[in-house]
């Protein structure tokens, strides 16, 4: 036997891990790189949280086969791309429901008065 580390998603006897496992390898080697690095706690706090998100929705897939993203590059770069294409149709769907609570619902259209009409006071502030 090796006294190498097996990579997340695989054992040292190359048996598939299942998914949380290996997302919980991966995240806890992550953390003990990251604080290897000469990176400023702010810089590392970022990255913690981007790399959270991603295992994150990799362990909410509940697909095992994701497990392979964590050892396997080719099985990676498609999760990647799949994370990739979440993250994308996420910011299609509008702003996020905290940033909807915070601030209100977004401003409906501007009315403007009638052709011909004389425009209502309120409207004469905005082209000063």
């Amino acid at each position: 036997m090796s006294t190498e580390h097996a990579a997340p998603g695989r054992s040292r006897d190359d048996i598939p891990i299942p998914l949380p496992v290996a997302v919980e390898l991966a995240r806890t080697g992550y953390t003990a790189w990251i604080a290897t690095t000469g990176l400023a706690e702010r810089s590392k706090d970022t990255y913690r949280e981007r790399v959270e998100d991603y295992l994150s929705w990799l362990a909410a897939t509940g697909d095992d086969q994701h497990v392979g993203a964590l050892a396997e590059a080719r099985t990676r770069d498609c999760a990647v791309r799949d994370y990739r294409r979440h993250l994308l149709s996420g910011h299609r769907r509008g702003p996020p429901e905290a940033l909807s609570r915070r601030h209100g619902p977004p401003p409906g259209p501007r009315e403007h008065p009638a052709p011909g009409q004389p425009p209502h006071p309120t409207h004469l502030r905005d082209h000063r």
